[in-house]
């Protein structure tokens, strides 16, 4: 893929921000359309863009400031639990189930009281949704047998089908249900792992090609997760600049050792290859657990921020 920004201009003053997407992110382009909007507000101009392949690119003047936005997209690489077909998406349920239940997950719940309020409501609202699937299922198999207790069975079931519904409805379960299955996928199997990181790695070999006085690397939510594996993958780089926004690199490890072991050598090399690592976390986020105290630590910055009014000074 051959990335062209209008043969980038050789100038002192030229700067790169190279966004990684979270999981949520569904639609290409739309961190990059957000961060511009902010970038208008605050009185830049934008002056190029180009799309190409995976990555978009906008070029925003600040003052004296040249500053070319890039955005890695990965999100059309997840794999939709809930369009699957429903032989499949019943046995990878109960897989899934199993897989997060049997761990030391719950070992997170310590840190944070949101995460538990969220995580019990949620999984006893997908529990619900396998369980009652199911009876549906044996329902309609057996629905040419006429006997009393299978009517009153079949009558039963779809009323509390009903009504998990509504309460599905009112939930996030879908995006939990396959948030669940993708980070099983990726902590899981190489193929799936290699391919998110090959289509951001991609992007982020070009951005380094060019003539950017620093480039700062922003990943949000599970975008940390891979930004952080391939940083580490990189050489020594000390024009990098790395914010972590919302990161799940300290809730993920309680999983297992293995993906503990793994992540925690991928923040040791991280943390040595950009000259600066600022950590925003928010006690608003379940999922967002701060790796130390906030603090100063070297390289490493941990910050706190508010979701409702929250500022990051790129």
């Amino acid at each position: 893929m051959e990335l062209n920004v209008n043969k980038l201009d050789r100038s002192e003053n030229l700067e790169a921000i190279f966004l990684i997407p979270g999981f949520t992110t569904k639609e290409r382009n739309l961190i990059l359309h957000r961060i511009g909007k902010e970038f208008q507000k605050a009185g830049a101009k934008e002056v190029r863009k180009l799309d190409k392949n995976s990555c978009s690119v906008k070029r925003f003047q600040i003052s004296n400031r040249l500053i070319d936005v890039y955005e890695a997209y990965w999100g059309d690489l997840i794999e939709d639990l809930t369009k699957m077909e429903l032989t499949q998406r019943v046995p990878r349920g109960f897989y899934l189930l199993l897989y997060w239940l049997h761990s030391g997950i719950f070992k997170a719940f310590q840190k944070s009281m949101l995460l538990v309020l969220g995580s019990t409501a949620l999984l006893f609202i997908v529990v619900c949704w396998y369980f009652i699937t199911i009876l549906l299922i044996f329902a309609e198999v057996v629905k040419e047998v006429e006997l009393d207790f299978l009517k009153r069975f079949k009558s039963t079931t779809g009323l509390i089908w009903l009504v998990n519904t509504f309460l599905v409805g009112l939930l996030p379960v879908s995006e939990t249900a396959n948030l669940v299955n993708f980070a099983e996928r990726y902590f899981e199997d190489e193929f799936t792992k290699d391919k998110i990181n090959e289509r951001v790695l991609e992007t982020l070999s070009l951005v380094q090609e060019k003539n950017y006085i620093n480039v700062t690397v922003v990943a949000h939510s599970f975008g940390a997760i891979i930004g952080t594996n391939l940083i580490a993958s990189l050489n020594e780089n000390k024009n990098i600049r790395y914010i972590p926004l919302g990161s799940p690199l300290k809730f993920f490890p309680f999983k297992s050792t293995r993906i503990k072991n793994n992540l925690f050598k991928a923040v040791d090399s991280c943390k040595y290859n950009v000259y600066k690592w600022i950590e925003y976390y928010s006690e608003q986020d379940a999922l967002c657990i701060r790796m130390y105290p906030e603090g100063n630590y070297g390289n490493l910055e941990i910050k706190m921020i508010q979701l409702t009014n929250s500022k990051v000074n790129l």
